[in-house]
């Protein structure tokens, strides 16, 4: 993911962070794009997940059912069996590692 800098965004920005009414209090918003396009530190994690993932789901598949639970784990992204579940949390994952370079999501 790579940080868009859209100009209009900036007056948007400008509006979103105001006082409040009593005057005690001070909003902060923003107002932020990101590309979809997976850059190569993005690649190179999503390979990384997904790599994870199934040697966590071969290591699963030598439990007993009752040792594993990793072929139905359920998450709010949808069952994790799904690539778009995964997906989706590769997305997030990675939004917030651009969101917040300081962190490591």
């Amino acid at each position: 993911m790579k940080y868009l800098d859209i100009e209009s965004f900036r007056t948007l920005n400008s509006r979103l962070s105001f006082p409040t009414t009593g005057g005690d209090r001070h909003v902060l918003g923003r107002l932020e794009a990101y590309s979809c396009k997976a850059a190569g530190a993005d690649k190179k994690l999503y390979r990384y997940l997904e790599n994870k993932y199934r040697e966590d789901l071969e290591e699963a598949n030598g439990l007993t059912p009752e040792q594993s639970s990793l072929t139905n784990i359920a998450s709010p992204f949808g069952p994790l069996t799904q690539s778009a579940s995964r997906k989706m949390m590769f997305y997030l994952i990675a939004t917030l590692n651009a969101s917040f370079p300081d962190y490591d999501f």
